[in-house]
């Protein structure tokens, strides 16, 4: 079953944004090429517009020099980032995000944005841990 799972996220996400769905708890987000998360759960179907301040090329951050997603589970939720690269001549700036999925099939989401001076980073645990904090404490879910 692991196999079959790291399969299709290997075959099924790039490492810019994914068009093909991904599929946690039976929720299915795509990120459309404007930095908006279209999502369809048991609970509800929407859109969400990232929080970013800048028009840039997001995508799901993945661990680092793969196009595998970096998607881990903590504090009930599986949590995944989604970053916005900003290239400025030979120059690139970021700004990222994080979404959640519980095992409900509800979504959260946070407001919550960081910036970098450089893109395409991998995320640590601790990310993932303050970031799942934050949108359980203070956003609450969709």
């Amino acid at each position: 079953m692991t196999r079959i799972f790291f399969l299709l996220l290997l075959t099924g996400c790039s490492s810019h944004s994914f068009s093909s769905p991904i599929k946690i708890f039976g929720a299915e987000l795509i990120l459309n090429n404007l930095c908006v998360l279209e999502y369809a759960s048991p609970l509800d179907k929407g859109s969400y517009p990232l929080p970013f301040n800048t028009a840039g090329d997001c995508r799901l951050v993945t661990h680092q020099h793969t196009s595998i997603p970096n998607i881990q589970y903590v504090n009930g939720m599986y949590v995944m980032f989604i970053e916005n690269n900003i290239k400025e001549g030979d120059k690139c700036r970021s700004e990222y995000t994080a979404v959640g999925v519980n095992n409900n099939g509800a979504l959260f989401f946070t407001s919550k944005v960081k910036r970098s001076s450089s893109c395409f980073q991998s995320k640590e645990n601790i990310s993932f841990e303050y970031f799942s904090k934050f949108m359980i404490n203070n956003l609450g879910n969709r």
